[in-house]
């Protein structure tokens, strides 16, 4: 492992180098000053040569000072996990103090001696080799979650074909994290389509095997079973959620489930037929809104009763008239001045406000509603907003 020493005086460096020869550390870089060991450090993310993963420097160097050294390798992020040692001589020692509150690890008194000074090397370089292994497994993680977030968007509608049978919709879908546990479904037939929103217990990877049970449910329910009366599709999937996690036994050490809500619409009936759990359907025309409420009743859960029959609300479509299902992943951020949810209040004056426009305005819209109120906080859930007129 490499090692980077600062120091001005060359008797010290001469010392040093010895040292760490004689510890075993043959690939030792000295510089006399903070600027030479700038030039080495930038070349370090481009020159596997000039890495460094341990610096020793002193306190008090010509130039820059060694506080504001430490201060800028802290704060570069490429650098930031390279463990530093502050060498202090008798006048230096005041400020190691500072030191330590820029970042430096340890410390050594000068004069430098050799078993003290192998002894802290090797424990920060054993350091540095356990932070690097880390980050490798955390790496080989993040590209496998990102790498699942591709296998997950395959579950989605083909867009092409989505734009051009429901050209009138949008559809917007913002993971957590880089999984989600909210999935929207979109199914074409020969007389109307089946559009549903679903949000399963949780986010990134659990809630992303949750997506893969409904998602997977629900193209038996309609493919394999040809359901498509939503109240029944709902009542199906609560079973087949509930059975593929076993958690209609004793022994299920899971308790996991779903919200949901499906509409299956046939334009040339002008005939819209909704059904949902805990999520609603919400209408607007002319001017005016309509929430049309869910059951309250989730799918899956332990707790989930099999035999429950789910309403259907049949509605008579009319011109002009606009569609909107969402998870609570928009209404539940928090925001504004007072770090309050955006809320459902919120949701339908935008509804109201928004409805006349183009569906690309409205989504453009409904996102930047959501990101001004968000502002610079953490997004709280996932979020999926499904908007459609026929």
């Amino acid at each position: 492992m490499s090692i980077l020493v600062i120091e001005s005086s060359e008797t010290q460096r001469k010392i040093l180098k010895y040292f760490l020869k004689t510890g075993g550390y043959s690939d030792v870089i000295v510089v006399d000053s903070t600027r030479k060991a700038i030039v080495h450090l930038k070349k370090a993310p481009h020159y596997h040569s000039s890495k460094v993963d341990l610096i020793l420097m002193d306190t008090t160097l010509p130039g820059m000072s060694g506080i504001e050294m430490c201060r800028q390798i802290k704060a570069t992020e490429y650098l930031k996990d390279v463990p530093i040692i502050m060498l202090a001589g008798k006048t230096g020692q005041d400020k190691l103090k500072l030191a330590f509150a820029v970042g430096a690890l340890d410390y050594i008194t000068k004069p430098v001696q050799r078993v003290e000074l192998i002894a802290r090397v090797g424990s920060l370089l054993q350091l540095k080799k356990e932070i690097d292994e880390r980050k490798a497994r955390e790496r080989d993680i993040l590209e496998s979650i990102r790498y699942a977030k591709m296998i997950q968007s395959s579950l989605f509608p083909n867009p092409e074909q989505t734009t051009k049978l429901l050209p009138n919709s949008f559809f917007i879908w913002i993971p957590r994290d880089i999984i989600s546990g909210d999935i929207y479904f979109v199914d074409f037939f020969k007389d109307g389509f089946i559009v549903a929103v679903i949000d399963c217990t949780g986010h990134g990877v659990p809630g992303g095997f949750m997506t893969m049970i409904a998602s997977s449910g629900l193209r038996r329910i309609i493919h394999g079973e040809g359901g498509r009366n939503p109240s029944d599709i709902l009542k199906r999937l609560n079973l087949i959620v509930k059975t593929t996690l076993q958690q209609d036994t004793d022994f299920a050490l899971s308790d996991d489930g779903l919200d949901a809500a499906v509409c299956l619409v046939r334009p040339r009936h002008k005939s819209l037929v909704y059904a949902g759990a805990r999520l609603p359907l919400y209408l607007v025309h002319q001017g005016k809104l309509k929430v049309i409420k869910a059951d309250k009743q989730s799918l899956g859960y332990k707790r989930s009763d099999l035999k429950y029959n789910f309403k259907s609300h049949n509605i008579r479509i009319e011109e002009g008239m606009c569609f909107y299902m969402a998870t609570d992943g928009y209404t539940d951020q928090l925001g504004g001045s007072r770090k309050r949810r955006f809320g459902t209040r919120r949701l339908k004056k935008l509804l109201l406000k928004t409805t006349s426009m183009s569906f690309p305005r409205q989504k453009k819209l409904f996102l930047d509603a959501f990101n001004k109120y968000k502002g610079g906080g953490a997004r709280q859930d996932d979020v999926t907003i499904v908007g459609f007129g026929v």
